[in-house]
């Protein structure tokens, strides 16, 4: 076929528009085995979240971060479908009973933002992420450390400067938001993030 992978991906669009789910399953799981890639891994696990299979999603995750290890879409879709099966877990009892079918052993989510930042390192929506975990986390001092880190390898990230500042100003810290504004400013001189 042309493009086996187009067409396959087409045929789950449609499937899953029409909330066949299981069918889009079969057409994905075809895809992954015929026309492997990031995208169709990307479409498969957005399709188990879309139908509540965090289990399944988290274990076509761990695959994933193993066959594109490098993709930051993956990574954050780990986190963030770890976070919503550690929440669906302490909303209901009964989700011990999905831990029995997980492939893996998970790892801590501030453990994965870690780990996910030593592959990608330039990715700014991993960094925000996980600053945004920390923060919640571990507290200010964990995440304005964090952030010093992603600024030192992406200083030109306007983002990343923003993130510090308004951190900076929710810990009522104004001088110090007011000296990374400065710096900010220098490092981003054409951002009108910054601005």
């Amino acid at each position: 076929y042309p493009n086996n992978e187009e067409l396959l991906l087409a045929g789950s669009k449609i499937e899953k528009e029409e909330g066949e789910y299981n069918r889009a399953r079969i057409l994905l799981s075809r895809a992954r085995n015929e026309t492997p890639s990031v995208r169709v891994m990307i479409k498969s696990i957005t399709i188990e979240r879309l139908d509540g299979c965090l289990v399944d999603a988290m274990n076509l995750l761990n695959e994933g971060r193993k066959l594109y290890i490098k993709s930051d879409k993956i990574w954050i879709m780990s986190i963030q479908t770890q976070i919503d099966y550690y929440n669906q877990i302490r909303n209901n009892n009964n989700a011990t009973d999905d831990n029995n079918n997980l492939n893996f052993v998970p790892m801590s989510i501030r453990n994965l933002c870690n780990e996910s930042l030593i592959h990608c390192p330039n990715s700014i929506p991993l960094w925000l992420l996980a600053c945004k975990i920390e923060e919640k986390e571990a507290g200010i001092i964990r995440a304005r450390s964090m952030l010093e880190i992603g600024r030192q390898k992406n200083s030109s990230s306007d983002d990343l400067w923003l993130h510090a500042i308004n951190l900076e100003i929710r810990s009522n810290n104004i001088q110090m938001a007011e000296t990374l504004m400065s710096k900010a400013l220098i490092s981003c001189p054409s951002s009108g993030l910054l601005a």
